[in-house]
C-alpha cells in the first residue's frame, strides 16, 4: 500500500513540475516574442520615416533641378536665338559678342551642314556617334536654324548638363524605388498609383493576389488597416502610395507561442500514448507469465488424478462414477492447455465447424 502511494504520489509531483516547466518556458518564450516583435515594429517604424524622408529629399531635389534644367533650357534657347540673329543680323549690328558667345558653347550640342548636307562643324558632340540618327533627333526636337544666304544649316538640342541632370534624377527616383521602398528586409510592400487601383512595384507580396482586382483590394484594405499608407510625389510619376504590412518575422512571432504550446501539447500526447502502450505491455507478460504458471501448478494434480482414475478403475469401482471424474479431468486438461496457450503464437488448423461448435455447446 505504501509503494502504491508513493508512487501515486511521485505521479503527481512529476505532473506538477512538468506543468510549471511548460508554464515557464511558455511565458518565457511568449516574454522573448513579444520583445522581438516591439523591435521589428520599431524598425518599421523608422523604416516608414526614412521613405518619408526620403520622398522629401527627391522632391527637394526635383525642384532644384527642375531650375538648373530652366537654365540650361534658357542658355540652349539663347544660343539658338544668337544663330538666328546670326543669321539675319541688324544692319550695322556689331557681331562680335555674338560669335564669341557661340564659340563659348561647351554643353550644348551643335551640328552644322552645308548646303550638300555636308558636316562642317561639330560642337559638344562625340566622334562615335551617329550623326544621321543625331540629326534627326534634334530636328525632332527644335527646328533647324537655316542659313540662306550661305545654304547651312544648323542642328541643335538640349544642353548636355540638362541632360545629365534627368539621368541623374531618373538614377535618384529608381534608387528611391529600389533602396528604400523594395529593399525592405522582411516587409511586404506595395506602390500604386494615385488611383490606388494600379500597382507600380511589389515586394514580398504573393503575385497573384497584386494580379486579381478583388484580391488586390482587399489585400491593400488589409495592409491599410495595419499601417496607414505613405502617400509620395515622384518626378515624372505623380503621387504613388505605399502600403506595408507588419515584418515577415512579426508575423511569425505572433504565432510562435501558439505553434509552441501545439507541438508541447502533440509531444505529451505522443509520450503518453507510448509509455502507456509499454505498461500494458508489461502488464500483458505478467498475466502471460501467471497463466502459464497457473497451467503448470494445475498440470501436476491432473496427472494424479488421472493416476488415481486408472487405480480405481483396476479395482472395479462403478464406471458411471468413473466416467463423471474422467470428463472433469478432461473439462480441466482443457482448461490447462488453453491457459498454457496464452502468449503464446497461435497455430492454425483445420477443424470440423460441427464439431467445434458442437463440444463448445457440451463443455
Amino acid at each position: 500500500m505504501n509503494v502504491y502511494s508513493n508512487k501515486q504520489r511521485w505521479k503527481r509531483v512529476l505532473l506538477v513540475a512538468a506543468a510549471v516547466i511548460v508554464v515557464a518556458t511558455l511565458w518565457y518564450s511568449n516574454d522573448i516574442a513579444q520583445r522581438i516583435r516591439k523591435e521589428e515594429q520599431t524598425k518599421v517604424k523608422l523604416w516608414s520615416e526614412a521613405i518619408v524622408q526620403r520622398a522629401a529629399l527627391v522632391g527637394y531635389t526635383q525642384q532644384l533641378f527642375e531650375e538648373l534644367g530652366s537654365e540650361e533650357r534658357q542658355k540652349a534657347d539663347r544660343l539658338a536665338d544668337a544663330y538666328r540673329l546670326i543669321n539675319n543680323p541688324p544692319r550695322g549690328m556689331d557681331l562680335t559678342f555674338i560669335t564669341d558667345y557661340l564659340w563659348s558653347n561647351k554643353t550644348i550640342p551643335v551640328l552644322i551642314f552645308d548646303e550638300s548636307d555636308e558636316l562642317l562643324y561639330r560642337v559638344n558632340v562625340d566622334g562615335g556617334v551617329d550623326l544621321d540618327s543625331l540629326k534627326a533627333t534634334m530636328r525632332a526636337a527644335n527646328e533647324p536654324i537655316v542659313f540662306n544666304d550661305v545654304g547651312h544649316t544648323i542642328y541643335w538640342s538640349e544642353s548636355l548638363r540638362f541632360r545629365e541632370l534627368k539621368d541623374v534624377m531618373q538614377d535618384l527616383i529608381d534608387s528611391f524605388i529600389s533602396e528604400t521602398v523594395l529593399n525592405s528586409a522582411s516587409v511586404p510592400v506595395v506602390m500604386t498609383d494615385s488611383n490606388r487601383t494600379t500597382v507600380v512595384h511589389f515586394q514580398r507580396v504573393d503575385s497573384a493576389a497584386v494580379a486579381v482586382p478583388l484580391r488586390l483590394e482587399s489585400l491593400l484594405a488589409e495592409m491599410a488597416s495595419a499601417n496607414e499608407p505613405i502617400a509620395v510625389d515622384l518626378p515624372g510619376e505623380g503621387r504613388q502610395h505605399i502600403y506595408f504590412d507588419d515584418s515577415i518575422v512579426l508575423t511569425q512571432l505572433r504565432y510562435y507561442p501558439l505553434a509552441q504550446l501545439v507541438l508541447i501539447a502533440v509531444f505529451t500526447l505522443v509520450a503518453y500514448l507510448i509509455f502507456s502502450g509499454f505498461r500494458r505491455a508489461e502488464q500483458d507478460q505478467v498475466w502471460v507469465g501467471m497463466a502459464k504458471e497457473t497451467a503448470h501448478q494445475l498440470g501436476t494434480p491432473l496427472s494424479s488424478l488421472m493416476a488415481w482414475v486408472g487405480l480405481l478403475e483396476a479395482e472395479g469401482v462403478r464406471t458411471d462414477y468413473l466416467g463423471e471424474m474422467n470428463r472433469d479431468i478432461v473439462r480441466l486438461n482443457t482448461v490447462v492447455d488453453r491457459f498454457s496457450k496464452i502468449g503464446s503464437k497461435p497455430i492454425l488448423k483445420e477443424h470440423n465447424v460441427v464439431e467445434v461448435v458442437r463440444d463448445t455447446v457440451e463443455y
